[in-house]
């Protein structure tokens, strides 16, 4: 194996667990959104969002080293090189990165519906308490009693 394969294989290996990383995030974030913790999908969205951007940092280095020895810089360029390497290993990688890639932006998609239905949902919770906040009537009075029943009843015998 190259030198030059070898350090595709590393770059591929590197962009493998960072997509399989995500993977994970993504389903940790579908469990947040049904189970409404809003808590934990904060921290999840976090450690997304660095996740997307460690990833794509990683396909830059593996463009540019693909760039670096021939290939254009497009989306070609990766099949490309499979093909004129003999490098068997990579294009498992490579083979599986795209797998999960397309996996992760089913599960993301997934998580936007999630995510919107969420939204409308309490959208509509609160256009429910604002609708009923101007009402006049009160549910207890100024001595905290309940206004609707402070009817008392008092029966002497």
């Amino acid at each position: 194996m190259s030198t030059v394969d070898q350090s595709l294989s590393s770059l591929l290996s590197d962009e493998l667990t960072l997509i399989e990383q995500l993977e994970t995030v993504l389903q940790q974030e579908r469990d947040c959104l049904l189970t409404d913790d809003l808590e934990s999908l904060q921290t999840n969205t976090q450690t997304k969002s660095e996740l997307v951007l460690k990833l794509t940092i990683a396909n830059q280095q593996r463009l540019a080293k693909l760039t670096e020895n021939g290939q254009p810089k497009d989306a070609q360029s990766m099949k490309n090189w499979l093909a004129q390497s003999t490098d068997q290993a990579s294009e498992k990688l490579w083979e599986r990165l795209l797998t999960i890639t397309q996996n992760t932006k089913e599960l993301n998609n997934a998580n936007g519906l999630l995510l919107n239905k969420l939204v409308a949902r309490t959208q509509n919770a609160l256009n429910f308490l604002e609708s009923h906040s101007n009402n006049t009537t009160t549910l207890y009075g100024p001595d905290g009693q309940n206004a609707i029943s402070s009817f008392k009843l008092n029966i002497s015998i």
